[in-house]
């Protein structure tokens, strides 16, 4: 994200995601929304993948789709019997 940027209280909104492992998949609403909405920033993702995923975590990311309005996600292991889990804060300017 750009270091430059600075958003006040009056200027934007956050929006809390809960979302699993489609989350950005091709055709998604949250893709689209993404890609083609200048005035979204994600401020803060976690992503928890399975151990046999891990080369696979970064495509689960904001950043593979808009990496200049977002920051590095948090990427945990998580348990094998468990799917990809998915949490984000996002900023929409006004």
């Amino acid at each position: 994200m750009r270091s430059d940027l600075i958003l006040r209280e009056d200027d934007f909104c956050l929006d809390f995601f809960n979302g699993g492992e489609n989350i950005y998949k091709k055709g998604s609403s949250r893709r689209e929304e993404l890609s083609s909405n200048d005035n979204i920033y994600v401020l803060q993702e976690i992503i928890i993948v399975p151990p046999d995923m891990i080369k696979e975590a970064n495509n689960f990311s904001a950043m593979s789709i808009a990496p200049q309005r977002s920051n590095k996600p948090l990427i945990f292991i998580g348990h094998s019997d468990l799917p990809v889990q998915y949490a984000s804060i996002t900023a929409k300017t006004k």
